[in-house]
């Protein structure tokens, strides 16, 4: 004759308790845990004529071999993180510091360029760094005391900074070079070199130009005098010199 065996898998058949089993079942700090081997805190594995518990990934048996203690996978090679590992019931998480990105494997981290996905604030230019960056402007431009994203314009000629002999005049990012009446900007657009009036028409003067800094002067013979049409007209005892600059007589000599 033939026995039939029947292993009875208490997992399934209601004999084993999921779950740490309380007295009242309220949930508060005044539950007990019931006095009895038949549970498990987390899994029930049928074996031939027993059963075991088991835990979920990320946690551990304890010594009673029935209630579970969750892993510390960070107390281990940093639970294979590039930079923060955070533990959590049963897992953990990595993350990485400030200016980098973590790649799809969720574990490795690499440099955030900020400069070439737009992600910085610079005004003007951006310059990735390892883990940072940092920005700079353009000529004439310098980065702002206050904002080290911003860019403020240089006032070469409030800081004596430019090279013009006469004349600075400010402009965003640049400055440009001028002179004075009587004077001309040389090719190297920071010079002023004197204009000598006499040269063109002797600066208009019928008889005698002299070129001064700047402007010229006309001036007769003896016995004569310069007009304001600028020619000279005769006088036995007077002679006048007009400053043309000015556009009024300077000097009269007897």
């Amino acid at each position: 004759m033939h026995h039939l065996l029947y292993y009875i898998n208490e997992c399934t058949n209601g004999n084993v308790t999921i779950g740490i089993p309380l007295i009242n079942g309220s949930g508060s700090e005044l539950d007990l845990i019931v006095p009895t081997d038949d549970w498990c805190e987390q899994l029930c594995i049928n074996r031939p004529g027993t059963y075991l518990c088991g835990c979920h990934d990320g946690y551990l048996i304890d010594t009673d071999n029935q209630t579970c203690t969750d892993i510390n996978e960070c107390l281990n090679d940093n639970g294979g993180c590039s930079h923060t590992c955070t533990n959590t019931l049963g897992s953990y998480n990595c993350s990485c510091y400030d200016g980098y990105l973590l790649l799809e494997d969720h574990s490795t981290c690499i440099d955030h360029c900020e400069c070439c996905t737009g992600d910085d604030d610079c005004q003007h230019t951006c310059h990735n760094t390892i883990g940072s960056y940092y920005c700079t402007c353009l000529s004439g431009y310098r980065v702002s005391a206050t904002n080290s994203s911003a860019c403020e314009d240089i006032d070469e000629c409030m800081e004596s900074s430019s090279n013009c002999s006469q004349i600075c005049i400010n402009e965003p990012g640049s400055y440009n070079c001028s002179c004075l009446n009587g004077y001309i900007l040389l090719y190297d657009d920071y010079t002023c070199e004197d204009i000598d009036e006499c040269e063109d028409d002797n600066g208009g003067c019928e008889v005698y130009c002299t070129n001064t800094n700047g402007s010229y002067y006309c001036g007769c013979d003896k016995g004569y005098y310069v007009s304001y049409n600028y020619s000279c007209k005769g006088n036995d005892t007077w002679f006048l010199i007009i400053n043309l600059t000015r556009q009024s007589a300077s000097t009269w000599f007897k």
